[in-house]
């Protein structure tokens, strides 16, 4: 199977017709795995398939393109290749594709994430795949996160202090510290949005259906 480096980050499979993550003008279909903006096509005029949580977030980013909702599980089937969404556990949306075609088997994951971070639909993979193209950016053994479980004692202990205060410049950062929260101690505080992530934190709060208010702090530095 062939495949070419097409824009910053993306892929393109001439045997296929298929870009992932970059845009490539011979391409029948271009794949987004995720809504951020070092994966999302240059050109923001193509058409682009993804879930429907991650197309939305990339036009609060500027994307202006067409648009091709593709849902978890699904196949997606042209003349030279199937695809299937897996979620990817990164951010809200994320997917890793898997493809069958005659050149075998393929799993691209984009950027990912296990255990699956709160904010996400979760994490899933298929059993095999002949071709793995895998990020890789925090593999090396100096990358050590704390587990889920951690973070949930260190909110809940600050809880009982009240202190909440977390300015975080990342969105998705952002958008999963208050996640977090939210699903902890849902009626006890109401957490503060940076203004700069108004626009995400709504898409957010709309897959999450949380029916709640929340106070923006303006110009966060």
């Amino acid at each position: 199977m062939k495949i070419q480096k097409t824009g910053y980050h993306g892929l393109y499979f001439p045997e296929l017709r298929l870009a992932l993550d970059g845009y490539h003008p011979d391409a029948d279909y271009l794949f987004v795995s995720h809504a951020h903006s070092d994966h999302m096509p240059r050109n923001r005029s193509a058409i682009a398939h993804a879930t429907e949580p991650t197309l939305e977030l990339m036009e609060r980013r500027g994307f202006k393109g067409g648009k091709n909702i593709l849902k978890f599980g699904s196949w997606l089937e042209s003349g030279r290749f199937k695809a299937r969404l897996f979620p990817a556990g990164h951010i809200l949306g994320s997917a890793m594709i898997y493809i069958e075609s005659e050149k075998g088997s393929l799993l691209y994951t984009g950027d990912y994430r296990t255990p699956p971070s709160p904010a996400t639909e979760g994490f899933e993979a298929p059993g095999n795949a002949d071709i793995l193209i895998t990020e890789a950016t925090c593999g090396l053994p100096i990358y050590k996160w704390k587990s889920h479980e951690e973070l949930a004692d260190q909110i809940q202990t600050n809880n009982k202090t009240r202190r909440h205060y977390q300015k975080l410049r990342d969105a998705e950062k952002d958008v999963e510290a208050r996640k977090r929260l939210t699903d902890l101690i849902r009626n006890e505080i109401t957490p503060k949005i940076q203004a700069a992530n108004r626009e995400l934190s709504e898409v957010h709060q709309t897959w999450w259906a949380i029916k709640r208010d929340y106070s923006t702090v303006p110009g966060a530095t």
